[in-house]
């Protein structure tokens, strides 16, 4: 047999099989970095202490046995620290780590140690607010955010809590919020806290926002811009708005037995030519209550309860607030 015969082919073929090897044994030996630093946890702490320092974000490297090594996430990995057993004071603890891809083998933490300071709990109530983001539906307004709980406790580090002295809720619409409704939300530190690890919670850690859409006066009382179904062309480039403290009143059948009002007075907005609102005072923009509309101690206004004097070209377009409270 001719050994020499095809040895171009021969050649290339060995050629080709070891270029194979060397780039398999590259890719298994191949170290890759994850692109961000990521954030460690810490297990097994104690109920008596609180992190009150910022810890540091570490650096992985791995290794891959195929080549998916630069197309994992952060969620291939476990980082943690520790603090079992451990008090106030100052520690230094090596980042532990597990690999949840059978894949990837964790090469390096870097740094492999971070600092961890721990302080007794302590506790305190502050002041909730609420927050609201988005809006309710094409045409409704939101008339009022009521939360379960007006305090809530926090506890933590004496010096992360030092500085909070009210707590914000956010409560997010989506614009399909059309009718009053109730929605039960986690409370979380908000994001400019900039806890970073320290440890923080709350009691309690669930509350309840009451939230009230109403329709929008602007859509009940618009004037319309065309002449349809023969009303008039209306233009309102010149109009100006003026909003009034409306005195609210009763009407004959209820009397005196109402007690009470709260409020007294309702903030009305109206809007028309700057010589049509001149015309108006406080004096002059009543809010009547009529018995029938009382339900559950409570009267709710519509636009058609706000009484302006009679040949005053205005449109209302905004009041506040939406309810009142008939005390008997």
């Amino acid at each position: 047999m001719n050994l020499l015969k095809n040895i171009h082919i021969k050649l290339l073929a060995v050629i080709s099989a070891l270029l194979l090897w060397l780039f398999v044994v590259g890719v298994e030996n191949y170290v890759y970095v994850f692109p961000t630093e990521l954030p460690v946890k810490i297990i097994n702490l104690g109920q008596n202490v609180s992190v009150a320092n910022e810890l540091a974000k570490v650096k992985v490297r791995y290794k891959a046995t195929d080549n998916s090594g630069a197309n994992i996430n952060s969620n291939e990995f476990e980082l943690f620290l520790d603090a079992q057993n451990l008090n106030e004071g100052s520690h230094s603890l090596e980042v532990n780590f597990i690999s949840k891809n059978p894949k990837i083998t964790v090469v390096a933490i870097e740094p492999p140690r971070l600092d961890l300071y721990l302080e007794s709990i302590t506790s305190k109530e502050v002041t909730v607010s609420n927050t609201v983001s988005g809006t309710p539906a094409k045409g409704f307004d939101l008339k009022s955010v009521k939360l379960s709980q007006d305090k809530i406790k926090i506890s933590g580090a004496a010096s992360v809590l030092a500085g909070i002295t009210d707590l914000p809720i956010r409560v997010s619409l989506d614009g399909t919020e059309n009718a009053d409704f109730s929605r039960k939300i986690t409370v979380e530190a908000p994001a400019d806290w900039k806890l970073s690890g320290k440890t923080i919670s709350f009691d309690p850690s669930v509350i309840q926002a009451d939230i009230a859409v109403r329709k929008s006066p602007k859509a009940e009382n618009v004037v319309n811009s065309g002449a349809v179904d023969n009303k008039p062309i209306v233009d309102k480039t010149n109009w100006k708005k003026k909003t009034l403290m409306a005195q609210i009143t009763k009407d004959a059948s209820l009397g005196s037995a109402v007690k009470e009002l709260l409020p007294e007075n309702i903030l009305v907005t109206v809007e028309g030519e700057q010589s049509e609102i001149d015309k108006l005072n406080n004096d002059s923009v009543k809010l009547r209550l009529m018995s029938g509309k009382i339900a559950g101690g409570y009267y709710t206004v519509t636009a058609g309860d706000i009484v302006i004097p009679a040949g005053v070209a205005v449109e209302i377009v905004e009041f506040s607030p939406a309810k009142v409270l008939v005390k008997f």
